[in-house]
């Protein structure tokens, strides 16, 4: 999928984590590292803004939400705050109703929000049932 982007000179990719306590990733996380051609070669008007945009759309997987940043980054923002993107919303409290109540209160808002490509079990269930 990936590949057929123009741009994209070669894909690597892993599942999983290593056996660490380094890698903050959880087991089900797919990491893939991209390495572009040169600019020189990309098409014209292409941007890297663009260029996001047209992986975007060629990589559509249900229940996966894409993060197109540097993967040391990612690792150092896992560590930082134990959420696997780079934004995120972290709901703690004592009771697990409390918790879920909140939960739902902030999905509803979101789900407001322009722009947010997804949020929370409502998106997941959104992208299964097209499949």
């Amino acid at each position: 999928m990936i590949k057929t982007v123009p741009e994209v000179a070669r894909v690597f990719g892993k599942a999983g984590r290593a056996e660490t306590a380094t890698d903050p990733s959880p087991l089900e996380m797919f990491e893939t590292s991209i390495q572009f051609k040169p600019q020189e070669e990309w098409r014209p008007g292409m941007t890297p803004e663009k260029l996001v945009e047209a992986l975007d759309r060629a990589v559509k997987i249900p229940g996966l939400t894409n993060i197109w940043i540097p993967p040391i980054r990612n690792r150092i923002d896992m560590l930082a705050t134990g959420i696997k993107s780079p934004i995120g919303i972290k709901i703690t409290g004592s009771h697990l109703a409390d918790i879920d109540r909140v939960a739902q209160r902030v999905e509803r808002s979101l789900n407001r929000c322009r722009g947010i490509i997804g949020s929370g079990r409502t998106a997941w269930r959104r992208a299964l049932y097209r499949y």
